[in-house]
């Protein structure tokens, strides 16, 4: 199925956007385009051979992904971890002085169904964004969900990011994402 047909300067406006050649591959001659690439056809960095780089961002609530996904776009699956993943175990045990201090924690029953979303969906992505809120309490559900998706080697293979914003409006969101940082050990232990 041919794309519709489109104005020089809506043409134009692609190749200032994506560059001359992105529906030429390499070895072809160019053609005039007609719309903006498609998958198949576009060799950037990001979509090669008709694979998109899919990267999944994590936030706390379901409200914050739905307008977050908006801004984003369709490179990013963002998904909501719905506050604590995790907690101390209720019986005696859960931190055992032999060890260091050692703590034993549990998945919350509640919040296990997200979890599992989440590492199915993982499953699909390269890189993994944490951007769960800025305070000791968002490092921390971040750092719960680092761990549990190690454990279930969910991780194997993707690059995993953490990013903050202090504001959910577009520029705030989009900087985040494109200066990530590590997850801060000091805030959460």
């Amino acid at each position: 199925v041919e794309p519709p047909a489109i104005s020089r300067r809506e043409e134009q406006g692609f190749v200032e956007r994506y560059g001359a050649d992105h529906c030429s591959r390499p070895g072809q001659a160019r053609h005039r385009c007609r719309g903006p690439p498609r998958h198949d056809r576009f060799w950037g960095t990001e979509i090669f051979a008709g694979k998109m780089t899919r990267n999944l961002v994590i936030v706390e609530s379901p409200a914050k992904a739905k307008t977050i996904k908006k801004y984003l776009g369709k490179d990013f699956e963002v998904m909501a971890s719905y506050g604590h993943v995790r907690d101390l175990v209720p019986k005696e045990g859960a931190v055992d002085p032999a060890r260091q201090f050692a703590m034993r924690w549990e998945v919350i029953d509640k919040n296990r169904k997200h979890v599992d979303a989440i590492a199915r969906a993982l499953k699909k992505a390269d890189a993994l964004y944490l951007s769960t809120d800025p305070d000791r309490e968002g490092e921390a559900i971040s750092w719960h969900l680092y761990e549990l998706l190690k454990d279930a080697g969910a991780l194997d293979g993707k690059t995993v990011h953490r990013s903050v914003f202090y504001e959910i409006t577009k520029s705030a969101v989009q900087e985040a994402i494109d200066q990530p940082r590590e997850i801060t050990d000091s805030l959460v232990k």
